[in-house]
């Protein structure tokens, strides 16, 4: 046999080796082929049920985002957050077709969390969050009601797992610190401080300026850390309280003493709702004459 003809015969041979591996690339291309899946229609809002079956409802009302039934307020930034999770999906492959592999992927139905977008009551995309990879950057998801388990860009598990307390905006307010213009602080067994800025050169007046002037920039703005149940009882006796005139208005901010020393209870006048603040918020509103003196 010449050598010509061996030849031929082993590529003859290779062809239907070398079709097969088309065939396997071919396919394993289309599997990991990379699909991004972003709605044109902007959502007005969304549900987020939970294996248990508890829903969170996140909804926009006018230019303002809102959760639960007593339209608890959202942060923009956060609601922007929850709808571009899942308006915006960036496919890195299917990983299954196969319904017994959901449990595997956190995608069964006491596991996944279904996230349901709206604009004006009409549907605009479903999609199940399981689990997230080894790598804790994809997470596995289905979507639309299909069999197929796909890999999604983007660690989103974490924000569909926040209860609707996470949720609402813990901003309870925020001043312009060069519209106070007195400063009332009180605590039990000490003579309130009275404090007042003087309009010709915006010192203060009551302790040392500087001192007051640093106080009242640490509490310019206030923050929950979390809200409390509304049938929390306060306290008989304050721990402290600050009063503020800004702007032609007052803000009253009340704390309490629990029993967790990590943490008091507070109200303001700017929040229908009683909250909890960390100790190290607190002490800003637990203040007397001593921390306004002026040291050498």
């Amino acid at each position: 046999m010449n050598m010509i003809k061996v030849r031929k015969i082993i590529l003859l041979a290779l062809i239907p080796v070398l079709l097969f591996i088309f065939i396997l690339q071919t396919a394993t291309g289309n599997r990991t082929t990379v699909r991004y899946l972003t709605l044109t229609e902007e959502a007005d809002s969304l549900t987020i049920t939970k294996g248990d079956g508890k829903e969170i409802k996140v909804f926009k009302e006018g230019e303002n985002w809102f959760t639960g039934d007593k339209k608890y307020p959202v942060d923009e930034s956060t609601a922007n957050n929850l709808v571009n999770d899942v308006a915006s999906l960036k496919i890195l492959e299917t990983v299954s077709s196969s319904q017994s592999d959901k449990a595997r992927y956190g995608l069964d139905e006491t596991a996944a969390v279904t996230v349901c977008l709206y604009k004006e009551d009409k549907l605009l995309r479903t999609v199940q969050v399981g689990k997230t990879s080894p790598t804790t950057q994809q997470t596995y998801i289905t979507l639309d009601g299909g069999k197929d388990i796909y890999l999604s860009s983007g660690a989103i598990t974490s924000d569909f797992a926040k209860t609707e307390d996470d949720i609402r905006s813990k901003n309870v307010y925020t001043i312009d610190t060069t519209k106070v213009t007195a400063a009332t602080a009180e605590t039990p067994g000490n003579q309130p401080v009275s404090l007042f800025r003087n309009t010709e050169d915006n010192s203060w007046l009551g302790g040392d300026s500087s001192k007051v002037s640093t106080w009242i920039s640490n509490i310019s703005t206030l923050k929950a850390q979390s809200w409390a149940p509304e049938s929390t009882v306060l306290p008989e006796e304050e721990a402290g309280s600050v009063k503020l005139s800004v702007d032609g208005k007052t803000i009253d901010i009340h704390v309490f003493k629990t029993e967790d020393e990590s943490k008091y209870l507070a109200t303001c006048s700017e929040s229908p709702y009683t909250f909890y603040l960390s100790s190290y918020s607190a002490i800003n509103f637990i203040k007397t004459a001593t921390d306004f003196i002026a040291t050498e």
